[in-house]
């Protein structure tokens, strides 16, 4: 394959910008999408259970009520999964950004008296430069699993927020199945 000149590591760079500004907008949209779809069916459970409260239920009518909340742990479920493979996406089109940035001289250290701000030693902040050694020594598939593992990073931060609050919607789900077999079989 030819050494890539400078004009099309540009071009590839803008081209990766805007795939990284693409995964961004996917992974805030699989969160709403998901979102509504299980704030809507733990609506109709709720609405359900204040509706046919003071009514006499068997066990047997019970039971279609309490499928929409299960309904919405696997809801849950396939939004974590399509937010995983969304940010691993994501994570890679950082890698490949990171392999893009150094040839263009993006990782040189600035001098001193050229940084705008002093204590980033880069033209990128240093976030962005610095990681540890043995992830440098890395594949991008292991960067990518260190990128999901690191909570300190913004990215980890993004990651990690996301996925509990999934785990959340199932722990709510799993509480108003209970709710539902407490309150309403007479």
């Amino acid at each position: 394959m030819p050494e890539l000149k400078d004009e099309n590591l540009r071009v590839l760079y803008q081209e990766l910008m805007n795939e990284r500004r693409l995964y961004t907008d996917k992974l805030w949209e699989t969160v709403k999408f998901f979102t509504t779809i299980y704030t809507a069916i733990l609506s109709i459970t709720i609405i359900l259970i204040v509706n046919l409260y003071d009514r006499s239920l068997t066990f047997v009518e019970v039971i279609p009520i309490s499928l929409f909340p299960i309904v919405s742990i696997f809801i849950s479920y396939i939004g974590w999964k399509n937010f995983r493979r969304e940010q691993a996406r994501y994570y890679e089109t950082i890698a490949t950004l990171k392999k893009v940035e150094k040839p263009l001289g993006l990782f040189k250290i600035k001098k001193y008296s050229d940084r705008i701000f002093k204590k980033d030693k880069y033209l990128l902040p240093n976030y962005f430069v610095d990681m540890p050694e043995e992830v440098k020594k890395c594949d991008t598939e292991q960067y990518i699993d260190w990128l999901f593992k690191n909570k300190n990073l913004e990215y980890g931060k993004f990651y990690s927020t996301f996925t509990w609050l999934f785990r959340i919607y199932v722990v709510i789900a799993i509480v108003i199945i209970f709710l539902v077999f407490m309150i309403l079989p007479k």
